[in-house]
């Protein structure tokens, strides 16, 4: 959603009587629990496609990993599917979501994974925007709390 629709958007939300608003959030946080959800069973399935199919393909797109910043969903696209790099195990603690405008919600949750030999535990947070093709990630991140 573009910076000037939230600008318009927001303040007027914000004149609506508060039961609305609030229903509003408690929907929209549900909506993006149950794209999480989908996106972890992607994961478990090694399900490249359905993975993929949870980011928002657009030039906005950022992932933050070991390596940077990286923008744009094309290139973590062919990346993804030339390496998928799925892990041999994944366990995905209770998210903290909180809803930050209409249509945006921020996700983290604790991680443990293993991959052969190596494991590693730490947060990965996700920013969620609602589409027209439903919730995609349009901002991911780790923060490993193991080397």
């Amino acid at each position: 959603m573009p910076a000037r629709a939230l600008l318009v958007l927001v303040p007027l939300l914000l004149a609506c009587p508060g039961q609305r608003l609030d229903a509003l959030k408690e929907r929209e946080l549900a909506e993006a629990r149950a794209a999480f959800d989908a996106h972890l069973v992607a994961i478990h399935r090694r399900d490249v496609e359905g993975y993929l199919a949870g980011y928002l393909n657009a030039p906005d797109f950022v992932y933050i990993g070991p390596g940077g910043v990286t923008r744009g969903f094309r290139g973590f696209a062919l990346a993804r599917r030339a390496a998928p790099g799925f892990p041999d195990s994944l366990e995905a603690g209770d998210p903290e979501l909180a809803w930050l405008a209409p249509g945006v919600v921020y996700l983290a949750y604790p991680y443990a994974a293993r991959q052969g030999d190596a494991a590693g535990h730490g947060w990965s947070e996700r920013v969620f925007v609602k589409t027209a093709d439903g919730w995609r990630i349009a901002v991911t991140g780790v923060i490993p709390t193991t080397p």
